[in-house]
């Protein structure tokens, strides 16, 4: 089936309903009506579905009407420009809030029950298909009498055959009696009966129904029978009923929330909390006539108007980002946005929350600035610092540690380190790593590494184990210090102590030689002073 659409405002739910409710149709459209009847001539539809309002469209209908059926689609109409529509020959009329309907009527077009050209019926073809019909398809005659019905009518009877000759009114809610009898007769000299919602009072149950109707002629042009199609919306009532519920339950929180709650609809604000226009600092009535990116700060507007009018159309876009806006004393403040696709009085709209996050952005730039300044302190501290994950891999070389060793942070936490090893000390160096890892323990070690030069140094390296605030362990931070001097001064040290201890055993040697010497001459003093004493006696 051919389609041609005139709608002056964006409306893809209608396009969506048509798509997958007629996929193998053909659709084509305008949103400017100074091109419409040449834009419908070149295309030749097979339906023309239409947004009119006033009575000055009335030439136009009339002009669409005498080649092409015509459905209208609108927000309220005045009841004579309804009326002045129907006399020009038009299908149906029906509301956007009902817009679900075209499809009913689409198919009944479809079945060419409605001569566009003829204004009228065929009550043959009508009668052959009658009990195809899953809505409820009912013939009175002028009176109200109950000429012929549908199996699908009948089955809400026990007893169905009641219904011949019984007087149609008697099953209408008394509310509606009247109204419909009125439709009915102002349908005697305008063909076409269209009445939203007609209430039937079935056995004790209510059903809630729209009714669409047309009349059939006899030769003389007479008034003879009114074709009644029927569609329960009883179950969409009810999810009215339960949607009226769920609104009233969205108000009672939304007015009492902390946190800003909206909607906007073709891109203008139609619902905005108490909390939202304290925040934002204008009146609900001016919220009302802006559009929803005039709070927007001007660095991030691009980007929420095109987020937010895709949105509107149906697209994905994401549900949840972080932007600035501007309050009407131009101040700025950082909000927290998520949104998502609804409907709203039968039109897409989508529903904005936002929290004033101005306080943690402040918050995150004094942590981040901190964080950098640590890092930047960390990372030229004069001593080489090196930390791991959890599973003790190397994660962290500060630039000191770098520079001494003369390589890239990719090459170390590749394993460069281990690799520059001193092959004596690695086995040693590995080993006393991973069990003080395993084991969470503090360590000390010594051992050599290649330096920029690639030559040998020793350092010395102290390492702990580390934990987040949750007391959960990250791993082990370390530091280290080049020790070659103090090695190399320790190592003359120790050689000069050796020089000194041999001197010292070289001197106690020759002192126990010279005693021994003294000893002896002391020894050989005695001898001759006894010998001279001796002498002196014999003398």
């Amino acid at each position: 089936m051919r389609i041609f659409v005139f709608i002056e405002k964006d409306f893809p739910y209608l396009v969506n309903v048509l798509k997958n409710n007629f996929p193998d149709s053909e659709i084509k459209g305008t949103n400017t009506k100074s091109d419409l009847l040449e834009e419908i001539e070149k295309f030749k539809p097979q339906l023309v579905i239409a947004n009119f309002y006033t009575n000055s469209d009335v030439d136009l209908v009339k002009k669409i009407t005498s080649n092409y059926p015509l459905i209208i689609i609108s927000d309220y109409i005045e009841p004579d420009t309804v009326i002045n529509f129907q006399k020009s020959g038009i299908v149906d009329w029906i509301l956007f809030r009902y817009i679900d309907r075209i499809v009913f009527t689409i198919k009944i077009i479809q079945k060419k029950l409605f001569s566009p050209l003829l204004g009228e019926i065929h009550y043959n073809r009508f009668t052959e298909i009658i009990n195809r019909v899953t809505d409820y398809s009912i013939i009175i005659d002028t009176k109200g009498n109950i000429l012929s019905y549908n199996e699908s009518f009948a089955k809400n009877f026990s007893n169905a055959e009641i219904l011949q000759k019984r007087d149609f009114y008697s099953l209408i809610f008394s509310e509606d009696r009247e109204n419909f009898r009125k439709v009915i007769n102002d349908a005697l000299s305008i063909n076409i009966i269209d009445f939203p919602e007609l209430r039937l009072e079935i056995e004790g149950k209510l059903i809630y129904t729209q009714a669409l109707g047309h009349c059939i002629h006899n030769e003389r042009k007479e008034v003879e029978k009114i074709v009644l199609l029927l569609h329960d919306i009883s179950q969409q009532k009810e999810s009215e009923s339960k949607l009226k519920e769920s609104e009233r339950l969205f108000r009672a929180i939304a007015e009492t929330a902390a946190f800003s709650v909206f909607i906007y609809q073709d891109n203008k604000f139609v619902y905005i909390n108490p909390t939202a226009v304290k925040f934002l600092g204008y009146s609900e009535q001016e919220l009302m006539q802006m559009n929803f990116w005039d709070v927007v700060h001007p660095d991030f507007i691009d980007l929420v108007k095109e987020r937010g009018l895709r949105r509107l159309k149906g697209e994905l876009v994401p549900a949840r980002y972080e932007f600035k806006i501007l309050k009407k004393d131009k101040t700025e403040r950082w909000i927290d946005f998520s949104a998502t696709f609804i409907e709203y009085k039968g039109k897409p709209a989508a529903l904005g929350i936002a929290f004033d996050i101005t306080d943690r952005k402040i918050a995150d730039e004094k942590l981040k600035s901190s964080h950098d300044f640590y890092l930047k302190l960390f990372n030229e501290f004069p001593t080489l610092l090196w930390r791991t994950d959890p599973d003790g891999n190397m994660i962290f070389f500060n630039k000191t540690w770098l520079d001494f060793r003369g390589k890239k942070l990719e090459e170390e936490i590749a394993g460069g380190w281990i690799r520059d090893i001193h092959p004596d000390d690695v086995k040693l160096v590995v080993d006393d790593f991973e069990i003080s890892f395993h084991q969470r323990k503090s360590f000390e070690m010594e051992y050599r590494i290649k330096n920029s030069q690639n030559v040998y140094r020793w350092v010395y390296i102290i390492g702990c184990p580390f934990y987040d605030p949750d007391k959960k362990f990250s791993g082990f931070i370390g530091s280290g210090y080049d020790i070659t001097d103090k090695k190399e001064y320790e190592e003359k040290i120790n050689n000069l102590n050796k020089d000194l201890q041999d001197k010292i055993k070289n001197l106690e040697d020759f002192k126990s030689v010279a005693i021994e010497r003294e000893l002896k001459m002391m020894e050989l003093k005695e001898i001759i002073k006894r010998i001279t004493q001796k002498e002196n006696e014999i003398l």
